[in-house]
């Protein structure tokens, strides 16, 4: 356990039903290792949770190669353009 009591945990989301483990849950930091294996629904269910009463701010970070017609690259775009508009 770190300073202040914090903790880091390792969890999986397997199957598509396993995103519902986090119902409720605070998650301060989500990292997502190759994000394209997941489905669209689990990223946005889990990062529906990145949110913390202690005062930590909430940090999502995803390392990914996304494919051409992966909803991945398709949200970058989307997030791109508006970022330009």
């Amino acid at each position: 356990m770190a300073r202040g009591g914090a903790r880091l945990k390792f969890a999986h989301l397997e199957h598509e039903k396993n995103k519902f483990n986090w119902q409720g849950g605070q998650v301060a930091y989500i990292g997502w290792d190759e994000l394209t294996h997941f489905s669209e629904a689990q990223f946005w269910y889990i990062t529906s949770r990145n949110r913390s009463m202690s005062g930590i701010r909430g940090y999502v970070r995803a390392t990914c190669n996304p494919d051409v017609e992966s909803w991945v690259e398709q949200t970058v775009e989307a997030i791109e353009a508006a970022r330009q508009s």
